[in-house]
């Protein structure tokens, strides 16, 4: 059934008839636990919604299983429509939410993508160490596309009866709307970045200082009102979570298991993978860090940063907090001035590296076109990405989309096994790896200034 027909007045009461009790009862639901998550997110505040909303999610979830299997269904066609009607209504919300991020991809790239190439070299830092401070936050996002890597041989082990019928298919939910994959065509990604890096170079090249500056504070003013956009966004993502739980109670039990066995898999080696992360970052700070202190006292410098940004939920609060254990571990001024505010727009080893690359790849193999071609594809994309892309916002939407795009492929997958527990892994573990990353780049850029001074 074709969703826009809710528009057409004329064939209104038609579809009103059509309709259920149980599909009543499960939207009726829906709505409720809904409205207690919008309550939660507007009195305590994001974490606590997506908390909640994981919980009223999984509720939903069994209520609807329950009666699902329970109920005594005369006629399976009639099961089938009225489980598919409210599947697709309820799959409402998550493809709004994929649309409005979607529909600003493009422009999103053009815009980070002609900043960056207009910002240059605007340290008064010596070259060398600007470009060492550059090159280490890139290698991060690499680190965590190459962890991600390593973790696909986890993904191939997983049975291929799990992935089977384990979503529906786009177009089946979506009303026929293909505006999404419209936007998100590898075409269109490429076109924008090619655009940004042009009028980039030809700004730099064309236009007189006081305009360049000009010209870079109104591109700057755009991106400023895109983040904001996107924020914005982000709070229809507890919506989205308790939407897609509650539709994995409309499928049968084989089904649905399958699917929670693929969620259980999916944070199981994500976990796996960002403990590595998080134990090699520890490690390198430690082992890179010139302060004279012992190794315990390093550690517990170490331990406080991670439970501050834990703490903020945001690296760019905890910038000042960054800075200054940075300077406990040996760290110059003016390089704690320099790379980590970097890394504020750059260098997410989690967001723009690890999770990008390892949800890509499950949905890769899900969809059988998974190879050594398609990934080393995902692994170039997502680089290309990250370069440019920040860590705020929806940055990790915006590359996973993207790069999904460029394959042709659905996003069903990734909004209904992926998102309902990847706000589980972003709350917890990746945001103090991205900061211990941070670091990392930093002690290495120090490493770097600290000779050039010493052979000057």
């Amino acid at each position: 059934m074709n969703l826009l027909s809710i528009f057409n007045v004329s064939e209104f009461n038609d579809l009103f008839y059509s309709f259920h009790w149980y599909f009543f009862v499960s939207i009726l639901i829906v709505i409720f636990f809904s409205i207690i998550t919008g309550l939660l997110l507007w009195k305590k505040g994001k974490i606590i919604a997506m908390i909640s909303s994981l919980i009223l999610g999984i509720l939903s979830m069994g209520i609807l299983l329950s009666i699902n299997t329970s109920f005594d269904w005369v006629d399976e066609n009639v099961k089938e429509n009225i489980l598919e009607q409210t599947k697709g209504w309820l799959g409402i919300v998550g493809h709004i939410f994929i649309w409005i991020i979607s529909i600003m991809i493009p422009i999103y790239i053009f815009i980070v993508v002609t900043i960056f190439i207009l910002n240059g070299n605007l340290t008064k830092i010596n070259k060398k160490t600007y470009a060492t401070s550059f090159g280490s936050l890139l290698l991060l996002s690499f680190l965590g596309i190459l962890v991600a890597s390593l973790m696909i041989p986890f993904i191939i082990a997983i049975p291929d009866s799990w992935f089977d019928n384990s979503v529906i298919p786009e177009e089946e939910v979506s009303g026929g709307i293909n505006i999404v994959s419209y936007f998100t065509k590898w075409w269109m990604i490429l076109g924008m970045m090619l655009m940004g890096i042009i009028t980039g170079i030809i700004i730099r090249i064309s236009i007189n200082n006081k305009n360049k500056y000009s010209i870079k504070k109104w591109f700057n003013k755009i991106l400023s009102y895109i983040t904001t956009y996107f924020k914005s966004v982000i709070i229809l993502v507890p919506f989205v979570i308790i939407t897609r739980l509650s539709i994995l109670g409309l499928s049968d039990i084989h089904q649905t298991g399958n699917i929670l066995k693929l969620m259980g898999v999916y944070l199981g080696i994500y976990w796996f993978g960002a403990l590595i992360i998080l134990v090699s970052l520890i490690l390198a700070n430690i082992f890179l860090s010139k302060a004279n202190i012992t190794k315990k006292e390093k550690m517990s410098i170490l331990l406080t940063q991670s439970l501050t940004v834990f703490a903020n939920q945001n690296t760019q609060a905890s910038l000042p907090t960054t800075q200054h254990n940075l300077m406990k571990l040996g760290v110059s001024k003016e390089i704690t001035q320099l790379t980590p505010t970097k890394g504020m727009i750059m260098g997410m080893i989690m967001c723009n590296g690890f999770s990008p690359m390892l949800i890509v790849s499950l949905s890769l193999s899900n969809y059988g076109v998974m190879n050594v071609e398609t990934i080393f594809m995902a692994i170039g994309m997502i680089m290309i990405l990250s370069i440019s892309t920040s860590g705020v916002g929806s940055a990790d939407y915006t590359i996973i989309l993207s790069t999904l795009g460029m394959f042709g492929i659905s996003s069903a997958f990734y909004m209904t096994v992926v998102i309902p527990i990847q706000e589980i892994n972003e709350r917890t573990i990746a945001r103090p790896n991205n900061t211990l990353g941070h670091m990392v780049a930093t002690q290495i850029t120090e490493s770097v200034h600290q000779n050039k001074k010493n052979n000057q």
